[in-house]
């Protein structure tokens, strides 16, 4: 009897265990958000939503027609392109208003000059300043991920800033 209660005890300490272990860090992108421009009718979403959802990298995309935008939910430990979801998007014969990026920032160390790595994807937040928020939400700024109009507002400070950074890095700001 007493070795059948130890042999259990063990059982479920190493059951325990590796739950403990093998339970995913939530730290990181919680959800990607498109807007996008056009969008008037539900044929129009669901062409969206397919397009999307061919990345490999992608979870699940939620749309919705009212607001025309689309949250996006990454598969845990793949490596994304956040630029590939932007394409996808004009692939299906739209275009992107903004997107954006919610992050858990429990494990992302941010450099005193807003540059951080997250899934082998480098990002460069302007006018960074110390993060006292658990979670925060940062728009792309980049080319081809808001309207030309809106780009040109942040033109200068990304030109100024490629030139110091690196090639492949997105730039972002907070959202307010």
């Amino acid at each position: 009897m007493i070795k059948l209660k130890s042999h259990y005890f063990q059982v479920v300490l190493t059951t325990v265990l590796l739950l403990i272990c093998s339970k995913e860090s939530k730290a990181g992108i919680q959800w990607v958000e498109v807007g996008v421009n056009g969008l008037t009718c539900s044929m129009c979403t669901r062409s969206v939503e397919m397009s999307i959802r061919k990345l490999e990298f992608v979870d699940s995309v939620v749309m919705n027609l009212e607001t025309t935008e689309g949250r996006i939910f990454l598969r845990p430990n793949v490596p994304f392109n956040l630029g590939q979801i932007a394409k996808a998007i004009v692939k299906a014969g739209f275009s992107v208003q903004f997107v954006k990026i919610r992050l858990d920032m429990d494990d992302i160390t941010i450099h005193p000059t807003g540059v951080f790595v997250h899934r082998d994807q480098t990002f460069h937040w302007i006018d960074y300043s110390q993060v006292s928020k658990k979670q925060t939400t940062l728009k792309i700024i980049n080319e081809g991920f808001l309207p030309k109009k809106e780009a040109r507002k942040f033109k200068k400070k990304t030109e100024m800033l490629k030139k110091n950074s690196a090639q492949d890095a997105l730039y972002v700001v907070e959202d307010n």
